[in-house]
């Protein structure tokens, strides 16, 4: 994904898909985010223009609709951060409209919220970028920092304020470490964490 829309290479050619030919019919100018599922599809967050999901089989895409008010259809325009978690279902990072999960064929779409707010935790969801860890929890960074979640149930299992009062909306983006039950957070233009559920 970049910012003039997307490249895929097989092997020998590169397919772009931009402004010009688009993602399922649909113009695509920045594509902000990328995940793959266990069945093969691949998803791509476009800014502005939504979630894209590509068939592995048939190679067609098919955009994930959206609308703010709609139940079972996205919140928001711009996916900035995209995560799988182990039975498939996509989450979508989505700033200020929180987080959405969508089932692996992209039919049903579930806007998350929590459901226990743990003291110290923000009461609204802000959301740019979501991960999963190895024992399943969800960990979402946004506004002043990070939070880490039961999924399932919605429950706050921690947050780390990290650097709550600044200016403006922070761009974070997060990795698991691959040995590790540790979580890496940055926020653009303030620094990096390590993040872990024992606070070691």
């Amino acid at each position: 994904g970049t910012s003039a829309g997307l490249n895929r290479f097989d092997g020998r050619e590169v397919s772009v898909y931009d402004r010009g030919n688009g993602l399922g019919g649909k113009p695509v100018d920045f594509a902000s985010s990328l995940v793959a599922t266990p069945d093969g599809a691949v998803w791509i967050g476009a800014v502005s223009n939504g979630l894209f999901r590509r068939d592995s089989v048939t190679g067609q895409f098919t955009s994930v609709e959206y609308s703010k008010d709609v139940e079972n259809k996205l919140a928001g325009r711009t996916p900035e951060s995209l995560a799988v978690d182990k039975k498939g279902y996509v989450w979508a990072a989505l700033g200020d409209r929180g987080v959405d999960r969508v089932s692996p064929d992209g039919h049903l779409v579930v806007h998350w919220k929590p459901s226990l707010i743990r003291e110290g935790a923000p009461s609204s969801l802000i959301a740019s970028a979501v991960t999963f860890d190895h024992q399943g929890g969800l960990w979402v960074a946004g506004g002043g920092g990070v939070s880490l979640y039961e999924p399932n149930s919605g429950a706050t299992l921690s947050h780390f304020d990290l650097i709550s009062g600044t200016p403006g909306p922070q761009k974070w983006k997060l990795a698991v470490d691959s040995t590790r039950n540790v979580v890496w957070a940055i926020a653009d233009g303030y620094g990096l964490w390590r993040l872990s559920r024992t606070g070691e």
